[in-house]
């Protein structure tokens, strides 16, 4: 027998066998994909949408200034309860 070559023992179970391996494999790696998409992907979109809002609220404010006076209230009624 050569001693650089390495026999492999096949059995009739060893090819489902090693094509269920390869499977949960790429599905561990397209998990992993998508938990990438998930951690990152949707932290940019959010950044870029939170940062759009931000720009049209400071329009928005820009165009109708908050008043500083407050509107005078009677904190106590005086109106009888029927």
């Amino acid at each position: 027998m050569n001693a650089s070559r390495n026999p492999t023992v096949t059995t009739p179970v060893t090819g489902p066998l090693r094509m269920i391996g390869a499977g949960l494999l790429w599905l561990a790696v397209i998990a992993a994909l998508f938990l990438a998409y998930q951690l990152w992907g949707t932290g940019r979109f959010t950044a870029r949408a939170q940062a759009e809002l931000s720009e049209q609220f400071a329009a928005l404010e820009a165009a109708q200034p908050i008043p500083t006076d407050p509107i005078p209230t009677d904190p106590i009624p005086t109106d009888p309860i029927p």
